[in-house]
C-alpha cells in the first residue's frame, strides 16, 4: 500500500502525553504496517535492526511501553498490530476486490456477464439479429437521452443555450433575452454593445469544446468590466473638488543675470539723461 490516509486529529489525540522516543517508534510501526498491508512479525532482534536501534534492549523497552499504551499495539498470531490500521487495511482490501471484480466483469460480453454477475439476464433487453458484441455495446449506452431543460420547462427563455447565441457571417447574434441582459450591463448603449460584439467576434472559436455563449460571455464580461472601471474613475474625478494651488507652486519672477542687470541700469541712465535734456530745452 503506497498511499494511506492518516487522521491527524485521531493521531494527535491518541499520542497525547506519549514520550517522544516512544511516539517515534509508534509512528514507524504504523507506516511499516501500511507498507506491508498487515502486521509486523514480533521479532525483537529483526525489528531493532529495521528501526535502527543498535541495542535490542532499547527497542524492547520502547515496545513494552507501546503494548501498555491504550490502543497502540497488540500481539496476535505472532504479529504486532494496530486496531485502526487493521480496520483501514480491511476497507482497502474490500475496495480493491470490488474494483477487480468490476473490471473483470466490465470487459466481457453480455452473455458472459450474465454468468458472472448475479443479476438476471432477463433484466437486460436483447435486440434480435444482433451479435453479442453489438448487444454489449448497446448495453453500455444510455437507454434514452436525458430530457432537456426545454422539455422540463417549455416556458423558460433560457431553455436551450444554443438558441441564445450564434455566430453568423463572422458576427455574434444574441437572442432570447441574452441581448437585453448584456445591454443592461452596457448601460443601455446599443452602439457600445454592438462594438463590443464585433470585438468579441475576433476571439471566439466556433469549433471549441467551450460553448459559444460561454466564450462570448467571457469577452463581453471583460469589456463591460473595463467600461465599469473607467466610469467609476471618471465619476470619482468629477466629484473631487478643485484643490487650491500651493504657494510653493506659484510662479515667481526669474532673477536677471548680471549682464542684463547692468544693461538695464545703463538704459535707465540714458533715459534719464534724455529726459533731463528735454526738460532743459523746454525751460529755455
Amino acid at each position: 500500500m503506497k498511499i494511506a490516509a492518516i487522521s491527524i486529529a485521531d493521531y494527535s489525540e491518541g499520542t497525547e502525553g506519549m514520550p517522544h522516543d516512544v511516539e517515534r517508534l509508534y509512528f514507524r510501526f504504523i507506516l511499516k504496517m501500511f507498507s506491508r498491508e498487515g502486521g509486523i512479525p514480533d521479532d525483537d532482534a529483526d525489528n531493532a535492526r529495521i528501526f535502527g536501534y543498535r541495542d535490542v534492549r532499547t527497542y524492547k523497552s520502547l515496545k513494552a511501553k507501546l503494548l501498555a499504551w491504550q490502543n497502540a499495539l497488540y500481539v496476535e498470531d505472532g504479529l504486532l498490530k494496530n486496531e485502526r490500521v487493521e480496520n483501514d487495511l480491511s476497507a482497502y482490501r474490500e475496495k480493491k476486490r470490488l474494483a477487480a471484480d468490476h473490471g473483470r466483469i466490465g470487459g466481457r460480453s453480455r452473455r458472459d456477464r450474465a454468468e458472472i454477475d448475479p443479476r438476471s439476464s432477463a433484466d437486460v433487453e436483447t435486440i434480435p439479429h444482433t451479435t453479442d458484441r453489438e448487444n454489449n455495446y448497446l448495453d453500455k449506452a444510455s437507454p434514452s437521452p436525458s430530457p432537456s431543460l426545454k422539455e422540463n420547462n417549455p416556458l423558460t427563455p433560457f431553455a436551450d443555450p444554443y438558441d441564445r447565441c450564434s455566430l453568423e457571417d463572422g458576427e455574434i447574434v444574441l437572442r432570447n433575452g441574452l441581448r437585453a441582459y448584456w445591454l443592461d450591463r452596457f448601460g443601455g448603449d446599443e452602439i457600445r454593445l454592438d462594438l463590443a460584439l464585433k470585438q468579441a467576434a475576433g476571439y471566439v472559436q466556433e469549433n471549441s469544446r467551450k460553448p459559444l455563449e460561454a466564450q462570448v460571455g467571457a469577452q463581453l464580461g471583460r469589456i463591460a468590466g473595463e467600461k465599469h472601471d473607467r466610469d467609476q474613475r471618471y465619476a470619482a474625478a468629477a466629484k473631487k473638488p478643485d484643490q487650491p494651488i500651493p504657494s510653493s507652486f506659484k510662479i515667481k519672477p526669474r532673477p536677471l543675470p548680471r549682464d542684463e542687470v547692468a544693461e538695464e541700469a545703463a538704459m535707465r541712465v540714458r533715459a534719464k539723461a534724455i529726459v533731463d535734456a528735454a526738460c532743459a530745452g523746454v525751460r529755455q
